[in-house]
């Protein structure tokens, strides 16, 4: 499952269906994101990774976007029609979320949600992204998750480092995932219209209490 987009426009998606063979079947578009009534939400951006997992564990795939909301569709079954609904979220006041990553945090057995909630700065005149987490609390069904906890204030944010993502990844020696952060500086346009910038990753280690 491939996106194509440029950083501010609506997504399209592409899964390639796999062949018993090995090979992979034409490309279909199973969702064409669009804003929403008012035209200030765009449902698949640069922030809107698309995910696929058992949403409602139920035994099949549904396909995961967000980007300020959440919208959950399927199950998906190759065809190129899929139904689609919005999924209520607990709102972080004056936070826009962005990022969501689907993961079982806190150990029990079931994902939790973890996203970053974008407020502008007005100091600095720049977009601030802190990392929060919402516990699952349901056992059966669709998830239900709890308010959210902040783990990380605005990362890596600063000497002009700006934020660009972040992933899970179990990497440490206690067993506990533990959050990368990617942030970048300095862009410059080249003349052949190609850009150019500075980027680190950064590592979050969490402890084991």
């Amino acid at each position: 499952m491939i996106t194509r987009s440029n950083c501010c426009n609506v997504s399209t998606i592409y899964v390639f269906l796999r062949r018993a063979d090995g090979t992979f079947a034409p490309s279909i578009t199973p969702l064409y994101s669009s804003t929403d009534t008012d035209g200030s939400l765009f449902l698949m951006r640069s922030h809107a990774q698309p995910h696929l997992l058992d949403w409602n564990r139920d035994g099949h795939t549904n396909l995961i976007l967000g980007d300020g909301a959440l919208q959950v569709s399927g199950p998906l079954a190759g065809q190129s029609q899929i139904g689609t609904t919005r999924f209520p979220l607990t709102e972080v006041p004056n936070r826009r979320a962005y990022d969501f990553r689907f993961i079982d945090w806190d150990g029990d057995g079931v994902f939790d949600m973890l996203f970053t909630g974008g407020y502008l700065n007005p100091e600095k005149k720049a977009w601030i992204y802190d990392i929060y987490w919402c516990r699952n609390t349901s056992r059966v069904g669709a998830p239900k998750f709890g308010p959210p906890v902040r783990l990380l204030e605005a990362p890596s944010q600063s000497d002009g480092w700006k934020y660009d993502g972040f992933a899970v990844r179990n990497i440490g020696q206690t067993g506990l995932q533990e959050l990368v952060v990617s942030v970048s500086k300095d862009w410059h346009r080249k003349p052949t219209g190609r850009w150019t910038n500075k980027g680190r990753l950064m590592l979050y280690r969490r402890s084991a209490e």
